[in-house]
């Protein structure tokens, strides 16, 4: 939400606002490995790139990364390609709503979009036993329902609002 306010330049390390720099791939993966973070990569292409795809498998290999990434997309002919060439690499299959079996058939968790629809809907049986982890929840009342219904996890633009919602877990 913060970013889409600053007009975001998205170019390989110009300023993306008056004091945000949007770091390259290659410097995110640094980051986490130092902090002992897991990552999740977003493709987003409008059509399939198998050579994004390739590329950015080739990155986070070089960097050790590919056993504690996740990849998502909204295109399920991306998951697909992930994996074939990183069968190991765990894949979500973004959406508006719920998602759609083709992309469900690529992928081992559904994320969607924090709609309406799912706090009034029960999760659909084809989501099976895969987690599920919503995007983009920044309110409070919306992360406890959420919670109530038993997702994996939340997506928020806000984690310090919603961290103190929920205990630590031992």
């Amino acid at each position: 939400h913060q970013a889409r306010k600053l007009r975001l330049k998205v170019r390989k390390g110009r300023e993306a606002g008056a004091d945000m720099r949007l770091p390259t791939l290659e410097a995110a993966l640094g980051a986490a490995k130092e902090a002992g973070l897991p990552l999740v990569v977003e493709l987003k292409s409008a059509e399939h790139q198998p050579e994004l795809i390739a590329k950015t498998l080739k990155l986070l290999k070089e960097a050790g990364a590919l056993g504690e990434t996740w990849i998502w997309s909204f295109n399920w002919r991306d998951l697909r390609a992930v994996h074939e060439l990183a069968p190991h690499v765990a894949r979500g299959t973004l959406s508006m709503r719920w998602p759609r079996a083709e992309g469900l058939a690529q992928a081992e968790m559904a994320v969607p979009f924090a709609g309406h629809q799912l706090l009034v809907r029960g999760v659909p049986p084809e989501i099976g036993e895969r987690p599920v982890i919503i995007w983009t929840v920044n309110q409070p009342w919306m992360a406890r329902r959420f919670a109530a219904r038993g997702v994996a996890g939340l997506i928020t633009d806000v984690p310090d609002r919603l961290r103190a919602m929920f205990p630590k877990e031992a």
